[in-house]
């Protein structure tokens, strides 16, 4: 399940969830497994949407599957929301946004109909965790 969002290198405006839904059928997953929320437009709306979409009192654990840069964020808003609750992390990992070759590249990442470098993405989601720390939105994280 993923949201809206633009931060994708497409042009066209399919949400998210749906460019992710048909990527899981491909790989295997059957369509009855998928659950889609697609009004979010950024991650902390995605994941309160996507809570509400899950029976929470019949699950102690969620697998956060999102790209490496990503993870950090996604387990601090969770951590926030749902301190219990157990988190199986796993990093995707796509040649462009990765811990060894984020620096690398330029005009890999879309954000608002801009392209942007590696290095513009982590800058985004640096301050976007500040941001979101200094709100209250996120658990406090051990940064190494």
């Amino acid at each position: 399940m993923v949201g809206y969002g633009d931060s994708n290198n497409s042009d066209n405006h399919l949400p998210e969830s749906h460019k992710m839904k048909d990527l899981a059928i491909k790989l295997g997953v059957k369509n009855k497994d998928i659950l889609i929320e697609d009004q979010s437009s950024n991650t902390y709306e995605n994941i309160i949407n996507g809570l509400k979409i899950l029976d929470l009192k019949n699950i102690d654990t969620l697998m956060l599957v999102t790209s490496e840069f990503h993870l950090k964020r996604c387990k601090a808003i969770i951590n926030k929301l749902l301190p219990e609750m157990n988190l199986i992390l796993i990093k995707v990992t796509d040649g462009f946004h990765d811990r060894d070759n984020w620096f690398l590249h330029e005009n890999i990442w879309k954000y608002n109909g801009k392209h942007g470098s590696g290095k513009n993405l982590v800058i985004h989601e640096a301050k976007t965790l500040v941001n979101e720390a200094f709100n209250g939105k996120i658990a406090d994280l051990e940064i190494n």
